[in-house]
């Protein structure tokens, strides 16, 4: 009886094998490389607004774009003018760090409507952002995972407002 079980095994990865010798060299065979060429881009300025009502300053990041296969770092742009418009306010932001631009104090209200203003090299650009009020989270549960026992998975429910575009980052 046990020599059954060690043929029947043998057999099984026998097949396995010879399955394995057959396939996986076609799947060798099927590879072609390819040479994209793309064509280099004139870089673009790229500007990133962040606005919480958390205990955080307004924060604008400010970047170059690069090509694709140019994938190194960052690009910072450190020489630019930005402030920031808010009721009848405005207020200059600061390079704090490469391309970081911060406000000297926490601004962010809630229902309050926001302009950013960025000037670099004589050109101005400019967006507008409503600071959105918060929707209050009525209940949050875990549930374990169904393929981890050491997971849990969290669930938040809250009821969205019908009546504007809302995004949640949690």
């Amino acid at each position: 009886m046990g020599i059954k079980i060690v043929r029947l095994h043998i057999s099984v990865g026998f097949t396995h094998l010879l399955l394995l010798l057959v396939i996986v060299p076609n799947l060798w065979s099927c590879e072609e490389e390819i040479d994209v060429n793309l064509k280099s881009a004139v870089p673009n300025f790229v500007i990133e607004g962040y606005i919480t009502n958390c205990e955080n300053p307004l924060l604008a990041r400010i970047s170059k774009s690069q090509d694709y296969f140019d994938q190194s770092y960052d690009v910072p742009v450190g020489n630019a003018n930005v402030k920031c418009s808010y009721l009848s306010a405005e207020e200059a932001l600061f390079n704090k760090t490469a391309g970081n631009y911060v406000t000297s104090e926490p601004k962010g209200i809630s229902g309050n409507s926001y302009q950013l203003n960025v000037t670099i090299k004589e050109v101005t650009y400019t967006a507008e952002a409503m600071l959105h009020p918060p929707v209050a989270i009525e209940t949050v549960y875990f549930c374990p995972d169904l393929f981890r026992s050491d997971s849990l998975n969290i669930y938040l429910e809250f009821h969205d407002p019908d009546k504007a575009d809302n995004y949640y980052r949690v």
